[in-house]
């Protein structure tokens, strides 16, 4: 948020509407990442190889719902449903499915970056 308002990049969280004005936070960034919300399946009721999502659960049965948000928090289980950032989400994911968005805000100040989630209902 170093920029003022003449020197203004694309990248400025104000510019974009993000923000109402500077936070004076160090170096701040925030990263939007898209997820697959659920199983995708093929016009015969069939689920698309690679297309299952988060919401899904993978079979998985969990104990507690604290142990489902660990599991959530690993990339390594998340990247398996990241929509390829190049395209639009919805032409990834059909309108009439959900979309899982994760916005992570860090700065230099942070100890631990800030992460939501929140997403497209079917």
């Amino acid at each position: 948020m170093c920029d003022s308002p003449a020197t203004a990049s694309a990248n400025n969280l104000v510019t974009m509407g993000l923000l109402q004005k500077p936070t004076g936070l160090r170096d701040l960034k925030v990263y939007v990442d898209y997820y697959r919300g659920m199983t995708e399946y093929d016009p015969t009721g069939n689920p698309i190889a690679g297309k299952s999502g988060l919401m899904d659960g993978e079979a998985e049965r969990y104990a507690s719902l604290s142990q489902l948000h660990a599991t959530w928090q690993k990339d390594a289980v998340l990247a398996a449903y990241r929509l390829d950032p190049s395209t639009t989400p919805t032409a990834q994911v059909s309108e009439d499915r959900p979309i899982i968005i994760r916005i992570t805000i860090t700065d230099n100040d942070l100890v631990r970056p800030l992460v939501f989630f929140t997403g497209r209902k079917q």
